[in-house]
Parts: structure tokens; sequence; C-alpha cells
């Protein structure tokens, strides 16, 4: 069975592009780290658009951290940006993580893991 990945990233203030790439460097860190394929939650877009147009809603913020922490239900593992603790969602989704037990990892804990070829090329892959 395909092991889930969720990626916990700030979003707020970034363009769709700069997330998604965020996302796949993470998703390909953590398919690193678990040495096996691995499928992602795509949790960009976790709201329909339907639950979008309800005129009950007087912020889109919770609606969205309350459809990602849904999906982190599905995670196998989820992997936290280095930047987490900037962001409310994904200190909000962390507080998740720790109360449930669900299996997690940050970032800059991964990047020492690695044997020496493979973290040349996790480490060379992206700027951030």
């Amino acid at each position: 069975m395909t092991k889930k990945i969720f990626v916990s990233t700030p979003m707020r203030g970034k363009e769709e592009y700069e997330i998604k790439d965020r996302m796949q460097y993470l998703f390909k860190l953590a398919c690193a780290y678990l040495g096996e394929d691995c499928e992602l939650i795509d949790s960009l877009n976790p709201v329909y658009t339907e639950e979008l147009q309800n005129n009950n809603i007087v912020d889109v913020a919770p609606l969205y951290l309350g459809a990602s922490i849904k999906l982190l239900s599905q995670a196998d593992l989820v992997i936290f940006d280095k930047y987490w603790m900037t962001a409310e969602g994904c200190r909000i989704e962390k507080q998740v993580c720790d109360t449930y037990r669900i299996k997690h990892i940050v970032e800059p804990e991964l990047l020492g893991t690695f044997k020496d070829g493979l973290s040349y090329n996790i480490e060379t892959e992206s700027n951030y």
C-alpha cells in the first residue's frame, strides 16, 4: 500500500506556483526519507467551490484549516516546512499531529538523515 504524505507549508501571501513548488520539494524529501514512492495528499485546494459560495462564511481561513485537518486523518506522514512556526495554520496542524500522535517530521530534521549521494540531490534541488 502506498504511503500518503501531507505537506504543511505557509501559504499566505504566496502565488499558487510557489506553494506547489515548495510542496513538491517537501514531498520528494519525505519520499526520500521513507525510502519509497508515496502519494501526495492535495491540500492546496481542499475546499469545494460550492462551500466558498456559502453566504454564511465570514472568514474563509477557518474553512480551509478545517478541510486541511480533515486531510491529516489520511496521512501516513506529515512533513512540516522549516518555516511552519510563521503560519497560524501550520502551527495548528502541528498541534493536531502532536495531540493525536500523527507521525510527522520537520524539514530541518530530515536534511541530516540521508546517505551521502541522496543528500546532495535533496540539498541542491531547491533554494529553500
